[in-house]
């Protein structure tokens, strides 16, 4: 199985526009799209939404669910902690084969931008409270987005 998920090729494979040796090769357009679409965590996105849309299915009405096996809360926690979980297992494996260790950064931008996509939603981080005080806010969520996605690039290249 090849490493499919990777930023930078494992030692010793050339990829596609690489410069001669001692030069730099300037990024195109296409390589750093591709860069970055390996860098959203998609294949655990889409069963994120799913869980989503059955916990908030199930809490929509206005009925008592106090006879539930467990609380709304309960149920944003434990799905947003297997999904963030399930994110760091794949982008493991997927950047990692018999000879090639997963690339870890990769894995903590994947993870990162995963935690940062559910905030900039809410769901959980509506239910929960520290203190009494939410810790979800609007704007702070569409500076995270904006601000992440302008970093990453930044302090993050294919070598």
């Amino acid at each position: 199985m090849s490493t499919i998920l990777r930023i930078r090729p494992p030692a010793g494979d050339a990829v596609e526009g690489d410069a001669p040796t001692g030069a730099a090769a300037p990024d195109s357009a296409k390589q750093y799209i591709e860069r970055v679409v390996n860098l959203i965590p998609t294949e655990v996105i889409g069963v994120y939404l799913v869980g989503k849309a059955g916990i908030q299915a199930r809490f929509a009405d206005k009925t008592d669910h106090s006879q539930d096996l467990f609380s709304e809360t309960t149920y944003w926690i434990g799905w947003t902690v297997f999904c963030f979980l399930s994110v760091i297992a794949v982008r493991a494996w997927a950047t990692s084969d018999q000879n090639t260790p997963a690339e870890k950064p990769a894995v903590a931008i994947a993870a990162i931008s995963f935690l940062i996509w559910v905030y900039s939603l809410g769901d959980v981080f509506k239910v929960v409270e520290i203190r009494n005080h939410a810790i979800w806010d609007s704007l702070l969520a569409m500076l995270l987005v904006f601000a992440w996605t302008l970093i990453v690039p930044l302090f993050y290249r294919a070598k």
